[in-house]
Protein backbone atom coordinates (compact mmCIF):
# COMPACT_ATOMS: atom_id res chain seq x y z
CA UNK A 1 0.00 0.00 0.00
CA UNK A 2 2.80 2.27 1.24
CA UNK A 3 4.57 1.48 -2.15
CA UNK A 4 1.53 2.53 -4.15
CA UNK A 5 1.15 5.52 -2.63
CA UNK A 6 4.57 6.40 -3.25
CA UNK A 7 4.14 6.00 -6.77
CA UNK A 8 1.12 7.88 -7.44
CA UNK A 9 2.88 10.90 -5.48
CA UNK A 10 6.17 10.48 -7.79
CA UNK A 11 3.32 10.80 -11.17
CA UNK A 12 1.99 13.37 -9.48
CA UNK A 13 4.62 15.27 -9.28
CA UNK A 14 6.25 14.12 -12.76
CA UNK A 15 3.07 15.54 -14.90
CA UNK A 16 2.49 18.89 -12.59
CA UNK A 17 6.11 19.47 -13.33
CA UNK A 18 6.03 18.66 -16.92
CA UNK A 19 3.14 20.75 -17.98
CA UNK A 20 4.69 23.81 -15.77
CA UNK A 21 5.86 27.41 -17.98
CA UNK A 22 6.96 30.47 -17.27
CA UNK A 23 4.52 33.38 -17.80
CA UNK A 24 7.64 34.57 -20.67
CA UNK A 25 8.38 31.54 -22.14
CA UNK A 26 7.34 31.06 -25.39
CA UNK A 27 7.75 28.88 -28.34
CA UNK A 28 8.21 31.53 -30.91
CA UNK A 29 9.81 35.09 -30.08
CA UNK A 30 10.16 38.01 -32.38
CA UNK A 31 12.22 40.93 -31.67
CA UNK A 32 10.92 44.44 -33.03
CA UNK A 33 13.09 47.00 -33.44
CA UNK A 34 11.84 51.02 -32.35
CA UNK A 35 13.52 53.51 -34.07
CA UNK A 36 12.84 57.13 -33.19
CA UNK A 37 10.41 59.56 -35.35
CA UNK A 38 11.13 60.63 -39.12
CA UNK A 39 10.36 64.28 -39.59
CA UNK A 40 10.08 65.83 -42.88
CA UNK A 41 12.55 68.92 -41.71
CA UNK A 42 14.38 69.15 -38.20
CA UNK A 43 13.60 72.81 -38.00
CA UNK A 44 9.53 71.98 -38.48
CA UNK A 45 8.21 68.72 -37.91
CA UNK A 46 5.64 67.75 -39.98
CA UNK A 47 3.23 67.19 -37.42
CA UNK A 48 0.85 64.28 -36.33
CA UNK A 49 1.35 61.79 -38.78
CA UNK A 50 -2.40 60.79 -40.02
CA UNK A 51 -1.70 57.89 -42.35
CA UNK A 52 0.73 55.36 -43.54
CA UNK A 53 1.42 52.77 -46.38
CA UNK A 54 4.78 51.15 -48.06
CA UNK A 55 5.43 50.18 -51.38
CA UNK A 56 8.12 49.28 -52.96
CA UNK A 57 10.64 50.70 -50.31
CA UNK A 58 8.90 53.98 -50.31
CA UNK A 59 7.43 54.89 -47.26
CA UNK A 60 4.47 57.60 -47.39
CA UNK A 61 3.29 59.29 -44.76
CA UNK A 62 -0.07 61.78 -44.83
CA UNK A 63 0.12 64.68 -41.81
CA UNK A 64 -1.81 67.67 -40.35
CA UNK A 65 -0.09 70.93 -39.72
CA UNK A 66 2.31 71.14 -42.93
CA UNK A 67 2.50 72.87 -46.44
CA UNK A 68 2.53 69.62 -48.17
CA UNK A 69 0.40 66.66 -46.99
CA UNK A 70 2.19 64.17 -48.01
CA UNK A 71 5.95 62.63 -47.24
CA UNK A 72 8.02 59.99 -49.07
CA UNK A 73 10.49 58.53 -46.98
CA UNK A 74 13.52 55.75 -48.47
CA UNK A 75 12.54 53.17 -45.96
CA UNK A 76 16.43 51.64 -46.30
CA UNK A 77 17.84 54.88 -45.43
CA UNK A 78 15.30 57.01 -43.55
CA UNK A 79 16.40 59.78 -46.03
CA UNK A 80 13.42 62.15 -47.11
CA UNK A 81 12.72 61.50 -51.28
CA UNK A 82 9.88 64.40 -51.53
CA UNK A 83 7.35 65.85 -50.07
CA UNK A 84 4.30 66.92 -52.02
CA UNK A 85 0.66 67.79 -52.16
CA UNK A 86 -0.63 71.43 -51.59
CA UNK A 87 -4.26 72.82 -50.95
CA UNK A 88 -5.24 75.55 -53.19
CA UNK A 89 -6.82 75.94 -56.71
CA UNK A 90 -3.77 76.02 -59.18
CA UNK A 91 -1.84 73.69 -61.24
CA UNK A 92 -1.24 70.31 -58.98
CA UNK A 93 -3.44 71.87 -55.73
CA UNK A 94 -6.42 70.11 -54.47
CA UNK A 95 -9.31 71.70 -52.25
CA UNK A 96 -8.37 69.08 -49.40
CA UNK A 97 -7.28 65.15 -49.64
CA UNK A 98 -9.85 63.32 -47.90
CA UNK A 99 -9.41 61.05 -45.12
CA UNK A 100 -6.83 58.46 -45.67
CA UNK A 101 -5.20 57.35 -48.90
CA UNK A 102 -4.06 54.34 -50.95
CA UNK A 103 -1.01 53.01 -52.59
CA UNK A 104 -2.04 50.86 -55.69
CA UNK A 105 1.20 49.77 -57.96
CA UNK A 106 2.77 52.67 -58.85
CA UNK A 107 -0.28 55.26 -57.88
CA UNK A 108 -1.04 57.52 -54.81
CA UNK A 109 -4.85 57.58 -55.02
CA UNK A 110 -6.99 59.70 -52.36
CA UNK A 111 -10.46 61.49 -52.59
CA UNK A 112 -10.77 64.82 -52.88
CA UNK A 113 -14.17 65.06 -50.63
CA UNK A 114 -15.13 68.85 -52.26
CA UNK A 115 -15.16 67.95 -55.39
CA UNK A 116 -16.45 64.55 -55.20
CA UNK A 117 -13.58 63.08 -57.19
CA UNK A 118 -10.69 59.88 -57.04
CA UNK A 119 -7.31 60.97 -57.90
CA UNK A 120 -5.02 58.95 -59.40
CA UNK A 121 -1.02 60.27 -58.94
CA UNK A 122 1.96 58.67 -60.69
CA UNK A 123 4.39 58.02 -57.37
CA UNK A 124 7.44 58.29 -59.64
CA UNK A 125 6.69 61.34 -60.85
CA UNK A 126 6.68 63.30 -57.72
CA UNK A 127 9.72 61.54 -56.26
CA UNK A 128 11.52 62.93 -59.91
CA UNK A 129 9.88 66.38 -59.64
CA UNK A 130 8.09 66.49 -62.72
CA UNK A 131 6.47 70.10 -62.21
CA UNK A 132 3.19 68.56 -64.48
CA UNK A 133 1.76 65.89 -63.03
CA UNK A 134 -0.63 62.87 -65.25
CA UNK A 135 -2.83 62.87 -62.52
CA UNK A 136 -5.89 60.81 -63.69
CA UNK A 137 -9.34 62.10 -61.87
CA UNK A 138 -12.37 60.12 -61.76
CA UNK A 139 -15.62 61.43 -60.40
CA UNK A 140 -17.53 59.28 -57.88
CA UNK A 141 -21.78 59.47 -56.91
CA UNK A 142 -22.78 61.41 -53.88
CA UNK A 143 -26.28 61.80 -53.39
CA UNK A 144 -29.07 61.70 -50.04
CA UNK A 145 -28.61 57.84 -49.73
CA UNK A 146 -24.97 57.65 -51.04
CA UNK A 147 -22.13 59.86 -48.97
CA UNK A 148 -18.45 58.13 -48.87
CA UNK A 149 -16.12 59.37 -46.43
CA UNK A 150 -13.06 56.98 -46.80
CA UNK A 151 -12.64 54.50 -49.67
CA UNK A 152 -10.02 51.31 -49.81
CA UNK A 153 -9.44 49.71 -53.58
CA UNK A 154 -9.91 46.10 -53.00
CA UNK A 155 -9.96 43.59 -56.25
CA UNK A 156 -11.09 46.14 -59.24
CA UNK A 157 -13.93 47.39 -57.08
CA UNK A 158 -13.58 50.53 -54.40
CA UNK A 159 -15.01 50.04 -50.91
CA UNK A 160 -16.15 53.09 -49.04
CA UNK A 161 -17.20 54.07 -45.17
CA UNK A 162 -19.35 56.91 -44.76
CA UNK A 163 -23.22 57.23 -44.55
CA UNK A 164 -25.36 55.03 -46.32
CA UNK A 165 -29.78 54.33 -47.24
CA UNK A 166 -28.84 50.70 -45.93
CA UNK A 167 -25.64 49.19 -44.40
CA UNK A 168 -22.98 50.56 -43.30
CA UNK A 169 -20.82 49.73 -46.47
CA UNK A 170 -21.37 51.45 -49.91
CA UNK A 171 -19.31 49.77 -53.00
CA UNK A 172 -18.68 50.59 -57.03
CA UNK A 173 -17.29 48.09 -59.40
CA UNK A 174 -14.51 48.99 -61.69
CA UNK A 175 -16.84 50.70 -64.09
CA UNK A 176 -18.50 52.77 -61.38
CA UNK A 177 -21.81 51.46 -61.00
CA UNK A 178 -22.91 51.14 -57.50
CA UNK A 179 -23.23 47.44 -55.71
CA UNK A 180 -25.56 46.26 -53.53
CA UNK A 181 -24.70 45.46 -49.79
CA UNK A 182 -25.95 43.05 -47.51
CA UNK A 183 -23.33 44.08 -44.61
CA UNK A 184 -24.59 45.47 -41.67
CA UNK A 185 -23.71 46.75 -38.20
CA UNK A 186 -22.10 44.14 -35.34
CA UNK A 187 -23.38 46.23 -32.62
CA UNK A 188 -27.25 47.91 -31.90
CA UNK A 189 -27.27 51.21 -33.74
CA UNK A 190 -30.83 51.96 -32.15
CA UNK A 191 -32.19 54.26 -32.34
CA UNK A 192 -30.60 55.60 -35.30
CA UNK A 193 -31.36 54.56 -38.70
CA UNK A 194 -29.96 54.96 -42.51
CA UNK A 195 -27.42 57.82 -43.02
CA UNK A 196 -27.35 58.19 -39.53
CA UNK A 197 -25.94 55.33 -38.41
CA UNK A 198 -23.07 56.25 -40.38
CA UNK A 199 -22.58 59.82 -39.42
CA UNK A 200 -22.49 58.65 -35.74
CA UNK A 201 -20.49 55.27 -36.32
CA UNK A 202 -17.72 56.39 -38.01
CA UNK A 203 -14.97 53.63 -39.44
CA UNK A 204 -11.34 53.34 -40.72
CA UNK A 205 -10.63 50.66 -43.56
CA UNK A 206 -7.57 49.11 -44.99
CA UNK A 207 -7.00 46.63 -47.67
CA UNK A 208 -3.96 44.30 -47.74
CA UNK A 209 -3.86 44.28 -51.19
CA UNK A 210 -4.19 40.40 -51.57
CA UNK A 211 -6.63 37.68 -51.56
CA UNK A 212 -9.60 40.47 -51.75
CA UNK A 213 -9.64 41.24 -47.78
CA UNK A 214 -9.75 44.55 -46.28
CA UNK A 215 -10.28 45.37 -42.52
CA UNK A 216 -12.68 47.50 -40.90
CA UNK A 217 -12.19 49.76 -37.29
CA UNK A 218 -15.05 51.45 -35.61
CA UNK A 219 -13.81 54.31 -33.84
CA UNK A 220 -13.88 54.47 -30.22
CA UNK A 221 -14.76 50.91 -29.65
CA UNK A 222 -12.55 47.82 -29.97
CA UNK A 223 -15.02 46.33 -32.74
CA UNK A 224 -12.45 45.29 -35.14
CA UNK A 225 -13.66 43.17 -38.32
CA UNK A 226 -11.79 41.32 -41.32
CA UNK A 227 -13.68 41.14 -45.02
CA UNK A 228 -13.31 38.81 -47.61
CA UNK A 229 -14.69 38.96 -51.51
CA UNK A 230 -15.39 35.33 -52.02
CA UNK A 231 -15.99 35.40 -56.24
CA UNK A 232 -18.57 38.67 -56.18
CA UNK A 233 -19.94 38.17 -52.96
CA UNK A 234 -18.74 40.13 -49.68
CA UNK A 235 -18.35 38.66 -46.22
CA UNK A 236 -17.00 39.23 -43.28
CA UNK A 237 -14.71 36.73 -42.14
CA UNK A 238 -14.00 37.70 -38.33
CA UNK A 239 -14.84 39.72 -35.63
CA UNK A 240 -13.17 40.76 -32.73
CA UNK A 241 -14.72 39.94 -29.26
CA UNK A 242 -15.59 43.29 -28.85
CA UNK A 243 -16.46 44.34 -25.01
CA UNK A 244 -16.75 47.67 -25.68
CA UNK A 245 -19.07 48.85 -28.64
CA UNK A 246 -19.00 52.74 -29.50
CA UNK A 247 -22.12 54.10 -27.55
CA UNK A 248 -25.03 56.91 -28.20
CA UNK A 249 -24.71 60.23 -25.86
Amino acid sequence: MHIFILLLLISLLSSCHSSKREINDFDVVEKILVYDSIYSDKENPSGMIMDMEVSNGVIVTSHRNDVFNYSFIDSRTGGLLARWGKKGEGDNEFLDFGNGFVLKDTLLVFMERMKKTINYVPVSEILNGKPSLNIVKEPYPYGVDFRPIQFCLVNNNKVFVGAFKKGRLGMLDSRGDTLSSDVDYPFSTKPLEGIFCGNVFQCKLKSVGRHGKFVVQTLFSDVFEIYQYVGTTLKRTAISPFNHPPQIV
